[in-house]
């Protein structure tokens, strides 16, 4: 039977149709993931797609059966959840209200899928020990800095060298971050921004004192 399928698609084709006894391929269909990056590595996204299916083997398109079934896909760094959804009953219904809706449905043509998209756990972990990492750095070279100020540790080269190369040692770790995240993340204006800034000024404090040492 030929039949012709409409895909929800958030941008290019979103219309596709098979002649008869022709054994259908795959299909890419974009779609729009909604959620907020800047929360990285918390961040979480939803993305749906509703579908619908006609027989076109007349001249007017009757409503037929579509059922679709969501193969589990594994993605590294990532932990994806699907389920089926209802495209017309509410929010609020009960759950055996919305599994009777989504039969219904099926019958006439008409399915949804609705996945859920967050960062795995090893992810976060990951994430969160760089993030530790960079915090004891700098209150390690805090505390070299509180020594050579009081004067109980000299000015010398030695320091100096050690506070620029855990500088520029930050950006190399920022780079590592799984996923690469954009710029301007929460990661960065709580953690990496603010430990780049105190080396700055520790390196800043420690240069006045050598120069300034007799």
């Amino acid at each position: 039977t030929p039949l012709q399928f409409v895909f929800d698609a958030y941008s290019g084709q979103g219309r596709w149709s098979n002649d008869v006894a022709e054994i259908a391929g795959g299909m890419g269909v974009s779609l729009k993931l909604f959620g907020d990056v800047r929360e990285y590595p918390f961040d979480n996204y939803k993305s749906y797609l509703i579908s619908t299916a006609s027989d076109i083997s007349t001249k007017n398109p009757a409503q037929t059966g579509l059922y679709m079934q969501d193969s589990k896909e594994i993605m590294p760094g990532y932990k994806i959840e699907s389920k089926l959804f209802s495209v017309s009953a509410e929010a609020k219904a009960k759950n055996a209200v919305i599994a009777e809706t989504i039969k219904r449905e099926q019958v006439i043509g008409i399915t949804g899928v609705q996945w859920n998209i967050g960062r795995s756990f090893d992810t976060i972990l990951t994430v969160l020990l760089m993030a530790l990492l960079m915090v004891l750095g700098a209150a390690v070279s805090v505390l070299i800095t509180i020594a050579i100020v009081r004067g109980k540790r000299p000015p010398s080269i030695n320091s100096l060298g050690w506070l620029a190369a855990f500088l520029f040692a930050m950006f190399s770790l920022r780079t590592q971050l799984p996923g690469n995240p954009p710029n301007g993340i929460l990661f960065d204006l709580w953690v990496f921004y603010p430990v780049v800034l105190v080396l700055v000024l520790l390196i800043a404090v420690t240069v006045t004192s050598w120069i300034l040492r007799e």
